[in-house]
């Protein structure tokens, strides 16, 4: 339903011509103070790189309790991996065409980013669908909760399962890791209180700053389960893994120098 608010509001948008503001100054991307929002936008768009292991995990899950092989896991990343991607764009449309010419900055508290968010779509399609939209995002961020306690617990529990040797896992180690990653997410809330913007450019940076080394892990368990990749695939990959790792070194240094507002 979010899905099909967000193309119908960016359609109507781009339709309509925009309105800015009259001391609307328009800014560049092309300068260093960029690089914050460019570094977050790409640390999560379309989906945090860590989401392979993530996806890895589910469908062994459901391989034991249903007839689900590579192909089928395949074909549910690259449709959910596309489709976000695809989104992405529209969302980043909704606030080139909507918020951007207002000149307003993006909201830091909780609520007021919310209020903003929601704000946007109830000026498109009309205010009677504020409250839908609102209702629509929770659903959305409900999800998104479950989904990330899940696959992060699935994640840590693996990956404790693979140090200490243990043969098999059990449900109750995953209920453990589950109640410590809720856990660990209210405490980050609770810090970041009435600071979101804040928070979600701290976690999207620090997500595109380890990207390379997830990145180079795929990479070596790729090559190293498959040696007939086709030799265009792995100049591709290694050609991603030199842009990661020199954007990631570019925006260190650029820090370093206080040049990345």
């Amino acid at each position: 339903a979010l899905t099909i608010a967000t193309v119908l509001a960016v359609i109507i948008a781009a339709v309509k011509h925009p309105e800015y503001s009259s001391d609307f100054v328009e800014k560049t991307p092309w300068q260093m103070a960029a690089l914050p929002f460019i570094v977050s936008l790409l640390g999560w768009m379309p989906a945090p790189i860590e989401i392979s292991a993530i996806n890895s995990l589910w469908s062994a899950e459901k391989r034991k309790t249903v007839n689900f092989n590579t192909e089928d896991a395949l074909f549910d990343f690259n449709t959910g991996y596309i489709g976000t991607a695809i989104l992405a764009v529209f969302f980043v449309a909704l606030g080139a065409l909507i918020q951007y010419p207002t000149g307003q900055a993006v909201e830091a508290a909780s609520a007021k980013y919310i209020s903003q968010f929601v704000g946007m779509y109830a000026s498109v399609l009309g205010e009677w669908s504020r409250y839908l939209i609102t209702f629509i995002a929770f659903l959305c961020i409900f999800g998104t909760v479950i989904t990330v306690i899940d696959g992060y617990s699935r994640v840590n529990q693996e990956s404790l399962r693979l140090l200490i040797s243990q043969k098999e896992d059990n449900r109750k180690s995953l209920n453990i890791w589950m109640t410590i990653t809720a856990i660990i997410g209210i405490v980050i809330i609770k810090f970041f209180a009435g600071q979101v913007s804040t928070m979600l450019r701290f976690a999207m940076i620090g997500s595109f700053l380890t990207t390379p080394f997830f990145a180079l892990l795929n990479y070596a368990l790729v090559t190293r389960e498959n040696k007939n990749l086709p030799s265009w695939l792995k100049h591709l990959a290694i050609a991603g893994l030199i842009f990661l790792f020199g954007f990631a070194i570019f925006f260190i240094y650029a820090l370093a120098i206080g040049k990345a507002g």
